[in-house]
C-alpha cells in the first residue's frame, strides 16, 4: 500500500501516478515506498511530482 499522487489531463486520463519516497516514522509502519521519480509532459510543461516530506530531499531548478 502506497501514499500516492495522481495527475490527471482535462480530459480525464491519467498522466501521471507518484508514490510517495520519505515516510514519516508512522506511515512507515503501514505504507511502502518507491523510489521511482515521476516526471510527465503535459501541455508542453515537465512537471515532477512530490508529496510533503518528499519536497524536502528535492535537489531541483525552479523558474
Amino acid at each position: 500500500m502506497f501514499i500516492s499522487s495522481i495527475i490527471i489531463d482535462s480530459k480525464g486520463n491519467e498522466v501521471g501516478v507518484y508514490d510517495k519516497s520519505h515516510l514519516f516514522q508512522t506511515e512507515k509502519e503501514m505504507f511502502s515506498t518507491n523510489n521511482e521519480q515521476v516526471i510527465i509532459k503535459l501541455k508542453g510543461w515537465n512537471i515532477g511530482m512530490a508529496i510533503c516530506y518528499d519536497a524536502g530531499f528535492l535537489n531541483i531548478l525552479v523558474f
